[in-house]
């Protein structure tokens, strides 16, 4: 009885850890407008930490600081950047996407936007050391095979390097692990394998 109790209760984190990546997800991609004070404010606090972008630019798609414009341009296949997280609402952000209580060294929610349904997420991650991002990834991809938000998962290799693809909520993704950096795209209303081969020379 006890270990039917066990089983139940890993399946309920499960689902738990599955519909808040799905909310995270659908509020990433609908512009996220509601929390556009909380990602002033977390910008506000990220300049203490080095990571002082223009509050402006965050929102508006303006030119960033050199590194962080050559890890989010502002134009990627046709869709235009329309807004970048960063700071302690992108670290929450990417937390509940991962499922997995590991420090992250920052984090960044890039949306897109093109014609009509045109529309990308990048989520970000990076971690202290490569051990950590390893486990992040493992976290993550190890619930896909069963997932009920998403399904069509299998693996594709690209110039030696492996890339998890999967469907769900109208969109196709792409996870993948880069060093000590973890990186999800979502793509809705464009090829996302040309989308992906555009993103890949970034990281």
């Amino acid at each position: 009885m006890e270990k039917k109790e066990l089983r139940l209760l890993g399946a309920i984190a499960v689902i738990l850890t599955l519909l808040m990546f799905a909310y995270t997800m659908t509020a990433a991609l609908n512009g996220n407008r509601s929390s556009k004070p909380q990602a002033q404010a977390s910008t506000a606090q990220s300049s203490t930490n080095n990571q002082s972008s223009s509050n402006t630019a965050q929102q508006t798609g303006e030119p960033l600081d050199p590194v962080t414009e050559k890890l989010f341009p502002a134009k990627v296949s046709e869709m235009n950047r329309i807004e970048l997280i960063a700071g302690e609402q992108a670290l929450k952000s990417v937390s509940m996407l991962h499922g997995k209580d590991i420090p992250l060294k920052q984090a960044y929610v890039a949306n897109y936007q093109g014609q009509g349904n045109k529309k990308m997420t990048i989520w970000y991650s990076e971690t202290n050391n490569l051990q950590d991002a390893q486990l992040l990834f493992q976290a993550m991809d190890q619930k896909m095979p069963n997932s009920d938000a998403f399904k069509d998962y299998k693996t594709i290799k690209l110039k030696d390097q492996e890339y998890k693809f999967i469907t769900g909520m109208g969109q196709e993704h792409y996870y993948w692990l880069k060093g000590n950096r973890v990186l999800w795209i979502a793509v809705q209303g464009s090829d996302s394998l040309k989308v992906l081969k555009e993103i890949i020379p970034l990281y």
